[in-house]
């Protein structure tokens, strides 16, 4: 229960200090200092459960996991760059269907009638907090 919690704390800390960050330094900067503290902090657990990959095809996924993460990471702060924060808040609830779909994709997981509400409601709240802006 905890660690979905420290997620979303982390996750809304990196995005409020990009939003920062990129005010007053280059995004190429950013977007490495940002991965290598990422990689620091996250080497921390490694020692704990670390299983060596025996299938190529594992360090495929991990490798294109890396890809797309930095891609997506850096055009985020290329965001940041261009327009205000608010603007980009919208978009980012986006991040909800795409992690459902991969769950269903992935593990066959299909939320269930409470997490879909759950999931509406923060959707329904973006989507006004967007149509609120441009009033």
């Amino acid at each position: 229960m905890l660690l979905p919690l420290l997620s979303v704390l982390v996750n809304a800390l990196l995005q409020v200090l990009t939003s920062r960050m990129v005010r007053t330094e280059d995004p190429g900067v950013t977007h490495f200092y940002t991965g290598l503290i990422g990689l620091a902090c996250t080497s921390l657990v490694v020692p704990l459960g670390w299983q060596w990959l025996s299938d190529w095809r594992q360090w495929a996924a991990i490798a294109l996991m890396w890809l797309f993460g930095s891609i997506g990471h850096y055009l985020l702060i290329k965001a940041f760059q261009q327009t205000p924060a608010s603007r980009i808040a919208p978009y980012l609830y986006a991040q909800i269907g795409f992690a459902t779909l991969a769950g269903w994709a992935a593990f066959g997981h299909a939320p269930d009638a409470l997490a879909l509400l759950g999931i509406g409601v923060i959707a329904l709240c973006g989507l006004a907090s967007a149509r609120l802006r441009r009033s």
